[in-house]
Formats: C-alpha cells, sequence, structure tokens
C-alpha cells in the first residue's frame, strides 16, 4: 500500500474489479472498489447471494457442518415448502429434502426458521457475510466455488426430528402439565425436555 501511486490500475484479489487507492491523514490508507457500490440483484438479494445459489445447483453439493460434502440428487431454486416458505435452495438426497440458505447481509429471522421447523426440514445457512464485507462486488466463480466448497462457515439452523408426532405429543402433555400445576399451585417448574434424535 505504501507504494501505491494514486491513479494506478489495481485489481482486488477476490472480485477481479479495478480498484483505487485512498489515501487520507485521518484513517489508514487502503484500496476501495471503484464504483463504490454494492451490485445487487431483484429482490432485495444481492449479486454474491445469486451467484452462491446458482453455483450450489451448479456444483449439486455442499459441504455440512460437521465438515461432510453432501452430493444433492437435484436442486431446485425458488421451490416452495407448503406454501409461505421459499428457501434460497433446496437439495435433495434420495428424495429427502435439505433447505439451504446463504447469510449475506442478514440471517435467516426466527419466523422463518420456526416455519421450517414446523416443516421438519434440515436446514443449513452459509454465511457469506466477511466476504461481501471484505468485497462487495465479489462474484469470481472459482473463488465462489471455493468458499462454498471449503471456507465459508456454515451451522445448522434446523436439524430434522426422526419422530415428529412423538414429539407434538410430548409438547401436548408438557402443556397440560403445565397448566394443571399453575392451576393447583399457582408455582411452575418447566418438565425435561424430550429430546429423541436431535
Amino acid at each position: 500500500m505504501s507504494e501505491a501511486v494514486n491513479g494506478g490500475d489495481f485489481i482486488c484479489a477476490l472480485c477481479r474489479t479495478k480498484v483505487i487507492v485512498v489515501r487520507r491523514n485521518n484513517e489508514a490508507h487502503h484500496f476501495r472498489h471503484h464504483t463504490g457500490k454494492r451490485q445487487t440483484g431483484g429482490g432485495g438479494k444481492t449479486r454474491l447471494h445469486e451467484d452462491a445459489i446458482d453455483k450450489i445447483k451448479e456444483l449439486g453439493e455442499l459441504k455440512l457442518p460437521n465438515g461432510e460434502v453432501m452430493r444433492f440428487d437435484k436442486v431446485d431454486t425458488g421451490a416452495r415448502l407448503g406454501r409461505e416458505v421459499v428457501p434460497d435452495a433446496i437439495g435433495y438426497v434420495n428424495e429427502r429434502a435439505y433447505a439451504i440458505e446463504i447469510y449475506v447481509t442478514h440471517r435467516v429471522d426466527e419466523e422463518k426458521i420456526a416455519k421450517l421447523e414446523q416443516h421438519n426440514v434440515d436446514t443449513i445457512e452459509v454465511d457469506l457475510s466477511h466476504w461481501y464485507r471484505a468485497c462487495p462486488s465479489f462474484s469470481s466463480p472459482i473463488g465462489l466455488e471455493e468458499l462454498l466448497v471449503k471456507y465459508a462457515p456454515r451451522r445448522w439452523l434446523v436439524r430434522r426430528r426422526r419422530f415428529p408426532r412423538l414429539q407434538r405429543w410430548w409438547g401436548r402433555v408438557t402443556n397440560r402439565v403445565s397448566r394443571n400445576t399453575r392451576a393447583k399451585t399457582g408455582n411452575y417448574r418447566a418438565p425435561k425436555q424430550l429430546h429423541l434424535g436431535i
């Protein structure tokens, strides 16, 4: 950076677009993308978000939070779970669905997670926010593939329950017990949670 000259031709190592030198007395010298704007696609999704969804569909695989790579038989984008839940993508392995969410500018909200839990679908969130902040116009296909397959952090938002009917039954029992206990004593201590295959 100390040898960089104003007006020189510099290229971002991540997205291969032009960057300019910024030197100010009150802040550290740095490079900035030439446009100074974050590129966005339709519907409030960033270009990185859309490119990541397309790349997952093209690759047909995704690294799981435990490090294993899952190969999908098919990947749908824009598909719905029920009427109101639309994940970024849904990958299928032996007809079992895995919802895929891409985090670039904001995480999946609690309301959507609750709806995904109701559908009992394994849901993975891939975090690309660090790369978006580092390079707003990141779109290198090779770099994006490496991010999705190797480097980007990911976490399970929802894990599929093995015995959903038993879980619902246990929820009804604990609600009934809590109502009866509260009515009799005015005091309540929650029963232990039932964890089956979670």
